[in-house]
């Protein structure tokens, strides 16, 4: 069991994605940010999320479903909610 590295409140999606993607994907996707596994970023955004985590930020992790189709986790424990499920094309 890998140990927690994020931990954010209110998660929210708009329709686009919650229609687009099966939730166990989203599930999937949640639990593997949560504990710092960042997907397929880019190594500049790897370090950026660990600035991030260290001095407090956004941290944005990208993800493929089963199909093949990318989303975007964006959380940040200096905003209010704690973060959002994104398209990139939405963004």
């Amino acid at each position: 069991m890998s140990r927690r590295v994020i931990f954010f409140g209110k998660i929210t999606a708009d329709f686009t994605t919650l229609q687009r993607f099966h939730f166990a994907d989203i599930c999937l996707a949640l639990d593997r940010h949560e504990v710092g596994d960042w997907g397929g970023v880019m190594a500049s955004t790897e370090m950026e999320n660990a600035a991030a985590l260290a001095c407090g930020g956004r941290v944005k992790s990208s993800y493929l479903d089963r199909q093949g189709r990318e989303c975007w986790i964006i959380t940040d424990k200096t905003q209010e909610h704690g973060g959002t499920i994104i398209v990139p094309a939405e963004w």
